[in-house]
């Protein structure tokens, strides 16, 4: 039977329809010891059921924020799979983070329940002992004070109260030009939109494997793996913890034939020494974000024997606003053209469409709540700055070439991109700043050849400055581990421009090697 969503379906329609399968596809897990956990969609559905009545019973109604603190996990879809029945609003939570990044996110959201993993109860109690908020507190393993998600027990089979296709489904937070990340908000048309859209893209069939070891609490392992599969009855496989060494050996076990990976993970799979067993595998599609060189790209196809097509988009465009087609042409390193359903233009400074040939800010169009993010979470004004006549302005520079094709050119917002995580830059110079005897911090990126970029730190001290391991010790307390600089360079002045604004392009050469 057909599994694809409806015009009136929410995200819980996904589970229930696919509860009701005869097919054979299912969920799998790949835990970081390489164990594969095989759950039916049936049993996901009545999992995500039995979680939504622990939630009801606590008081989680239409509406509220139900925050989720994990790693990649076998109980994750569940709870998507029970906000979407509740009608409440999951807020996926990055298991990266440090207590104060959590802290500020919980405080912004005011979750009415949290679900954490095992692992993250303790940061997730140091985070709500300075969040103004007490909600209730539930996790997947056991824990003093904590309630156990309950996976036994009757589920409820339908919505308690009316959902509908424009009502929120999920809050993500994003890295932005400000100091503090912002949270996007999507509805239940956005994620199915968006599953159709890759299913469409990448010729999905119920015989297919989408696998990705991309966490689930971004849009890359939800809707480039997740609910892609589930809107065509298709296996989706979830590794936990990313592993060079092991992607190839997951991909068999799992039978995969789509493994999207980003540009970070092509690299450390390359570092690997190969092996003759490498193409022996089921993969017909690798789709890919980031390019990596030409040449380890085509390294990379030729011991996996699947070819790659680049993808590129953002979580206030839902996941993919630009790719290659799958029999199409492949043409290094374009981000693609523009997905079915996503009117893109490039735009010069005075909003004006430019030629093939000349750079201007991508922007696509998109209606709120189905193209495009609903916009930000209590956030109006970010929101109106974003989303202007129904067009998301990205921030990004690219220009395209005369068969559409885009390729990337600059960052129009200040983001560095390290290991597939985007950090700002302004959120690390705020956390430097805090720190008693630093004057002036400025943060850039600069090349990686692993990591796509790493973070350079630029400071200028008083006369009691700290050193530079106090600083990086202060970084690390505050900040997600991938987002502390790895260098810190004292300098006696910050170059500027003429109007006294720190110039940048002066600092990212420096930290290249330049002058």
């Amino acid at each position: 039977m057909s599994t694809g969503p409806t015009g009136s379906d929410t995200v819980w329609s996904l589970y229930r329809r696919l509860a009701d399968s005869t097919g054979s596809s299912s969920l799998v897990f790949v835990d970081d010891t390489g164990a594969v956990h095989d759950t039916a969609w049936a049993e996901l559905a009545a999992r995500a059921g039995r979680v939504a009545a622990g939630l009801r019973a606590a008081g989680v109604r239409r509406g509220d924020r139900v925050a989720l603190l994990d790693a990649n996990s076998a109980e994750f879809p569940a709870v998507l799979g029970a906000t979407a029945l509740l009608g409440a609003i999951a807020v996926p939570l990055n298991s990266l983070l440090a207590p104060p990044e959590l802290a500020y996110q919980l405080g912004d959201v005011e979750p009415a329940a949290i679900i954490a993993g095992p692992r993250f109860v303790s940061a997730a109690e140091q985070a709500l002992g300075t969040a103004d908020v007490s909600p209730a507190r539930f996790t997947t393993g056991a824990a003093d004070g904590w309630q156990s998600v309950p996976l036994d027990g009757d589920p409820l089979d339908g919505p308690p109260e009316r959902v509908g296709p424009m009502d929120p489904f999920q809050i993500l937070f994003t890295s932005g030009t400000t100091s503090r990340p912002k949270g996007v908000l999507h509805s239940h048309r956005n994620i199915l939109e968006e599953a159709l859209r890759q299913a469409y893209q990448w010729a999905l069939r119920p015989d297919d494997v989408l696998f990705t070891h991309m966490p689930l609490f971004h849009v890359a392992g939800q809707n480039l793996v997740l609910f892609p599969a589930m809107s065509v009855g298709a296996g989706a496989a979830i590794g936990g913890a990313f592993s060079a060494s092991r992607w190839a050996d997951d991909l068999r076990k799992t039978g995969a034939t789509v493994a999207p990976v980003a540009g970070a993970q092509i690299r450390m799979i390359m570092a690997q020494a190969g092996r003759p067993e490498d193409a022996d595998n089921r993969l017909r599609l690798i789709p890919s974000g980031i390019a990596v060189p030409a040449d380890m790209e085509a390294a990379f196809v030729e011991r996996f024997g699947a070819p790659v097509r680049s993808i590129s988009g953002s979580t206030e465009s839902i996941a993919v606003s630009y790719c290659e087609p799958v029999w199409g042409e492949h043409r290094h390193p374009a981000l693609g053209r523009p997905t079915f359903g996503k009117q893109v233009e490039i735009r010069d400074e005075t909003g004006a469409a430019v030629p093939p040939g000349t750079p201007g800010e991508l922007c696509v169009r998109g209606t709120p709540g189905a193209e495009v993010m609903l916009g930000y979470w209590n956030r109006p004004e970010e929101t109106a700055k974003a989303l202007v006549d129904g067009w998301l302005h990205t921030g990004d520079i690219g220009v395209a070439d005369e068969d559409g094709y885009i390729f990337f050119v600059d960052r129009k917002k200040d983001i560095i991109k390290r290991s597939g995580e985007n950090v700002s830059a302004s959120e690390v110079e705020r956390v430097l700043l805090e720190l008693g005897g630093v004057r002036e911090a400025a943060v850039v990126g600069r090349p990686d050849p692993i990591r796509d970029e790493a973070v350079v730190a630029f400071v200028v001290l008083d006369a009691d400055g700290p050193s530079v391991e106090k600083m990086t010790e202060h970084c690390a307390g505050q900040l997600a581990r991938f987002k502390v600089p790895e260098e810190i360079v004292v300098i006696d002045a910050m170059p500027t421009t003429s109007i006294g604004k720190i110039e940048k392009g002066a600092l990212r050469e420096r930290a290249r090697g330049g002058a």
